[in-house]
């Protein structure tokens, strides 16, 4: 993942002419380098993957949201409900408030999943059983690895911000690309704290189902009492939250124009963002790992590793044909055919 970013950041500079590369202009979105570099055909399935992503991605969005309403929630409520309830919480204000509101709203809520990120670290990490980190002598779970490594990817994405580094760092390639290589890796480092905290606190409990080591800290609790996975449920809400409200910003930026002249746009649009996912969230077993799966294995490996390599090869004069194109998107499109085996045990 950071070789792509490395390669979206060396094609946006070079595509950008020396008297656009200034503070006052706009960067160069990765839309238009897909659409400069590999024309029509490449800009068609760059959309695609870019709606497939997002409208997969809302569904598990909605699908956890849901999940968690009915943990807070005092009273029981039917399973359809919940993802209708969260959807109309986290998405109505970002219909209806401004933007700098909103925008407010947003940065609260990354203190809040920044905060509970460090209780969950403090409180976790001494508790955490540190032989998780012992190196076995063979690995029976390699299927399992393979299963999960489109969620891997899924994680590591931060490619968006490409443009915004590339602009604010003058686009010097040497300032660059050592901006996307440290602050990819700070993330990275939490991401292994974070999982090192879950998977610690929950090693040893003898499950024998396919089980979610985070639900299984929220149901069994953990060495802390209740703290620590009452801390665990409101930093997932809080992720999910502020991962939704970027995810709804991108498709506005696809369908407001599209919708630009007409009267009923304020109506349309959420409609089209929310109705969807949402439906499927309601009436699907299984959507949050499902529509992860799906989302990471088309979505993230044709936007965010494919298209990158070819719009890079394609800025260095190399030949891009289109039944080239076709086939890597024939073969991310085959990788959904992962699957977690039915045998999947944490023990």
């Amino acid at each position: 993942m950071l070789t792509s970013a490395l390669t979206m950041a060396e094609t946006q500079i070079s595509l950008t002419p020396p008297d656009l590369q200034n503070p006052d202009s706009p960067p160069l979105s990765y839309s238009q380098q897909v659409s400069e570099t590999l024309g029509p055909i490449g800009t068609n399935f760059s959309t695609g993957a870019y709606l497939f992503l997002h409208y997969t991605l809302l569904c598990s969005y909605f699908s956890s949201g849901g999940g968690y309403i009915q943990k807070f929630s005092p009273f029981t409520l039917p399973p359809f409900s919940t993802p209708i309830l969260y959807a109309i919480m986290a998405t109505l204000p970002i219909f209806l408030l401004p933007v700098e509101t909103m925008s407010t709203v947003n940065n609260l809520l990354v203190l809040g999943a920044l905060a509970t990120f460090a209780g969950i670290v403090s409180l976790g990490i001494p508790t955490a059983d540190p032989s998780i980190l012992e190196i076995p002598t063979s690995f029976p779970d390699w299927p399992c690895v393979e299963a999960v490594i489109p969620i891997f990817l899924l994680t590591l994405v931060f490619h968006n911000v490409i443009p915004t580094v590339t602009k604010n760092m003058k686009y010097d390639r040497k300032a660059v690309f050592s901006c996307i290589t440290v602050g990819s890796f700070i993330p990275f480092l939490l991401f292994l704290v974070y999982d090192f905290t879950i998977l610690g606190n929950v090693s040893g409990r003898g499950f024998q189902t396919v089980i979610d080591p985070i639900a299984v800290l929220q149901e069994a609790g953990g060495p802390n009492g209740e703290l620590l996975p009452d801390l665990v449920a409101g930093f997932c809400f809080l992720a999910i939250t502020t991962s939704l409200i970027g995810f709804v910003d991108g498709l506005q930026t696809i369908f407001n124009p599209l919708f630009e002249d007409n009267d009923r746009r304020d109506l349309i649009v959420p409609a089209l963002i929310t109705v969807p996912p949402v439906a499927v969230a309601c009436f699907g077993e299984d959507v949050f790992l499902t529509a992860l799966n799906l989302g990471a294995t088309f979505g993230v490996t044709l936007l965010f590793l494919v298209l990158p390599a070819l719009t890079a090869l394609k800025e260095r004069g190399f030949s891009v044909p289109a039944i080239g194109m076709l086939m890597t998107a024939l073969l991310a499109l085959s990788s959904t055919l992962i699957d977690v085996p039915p045998d999947f045990v944490l023990s």
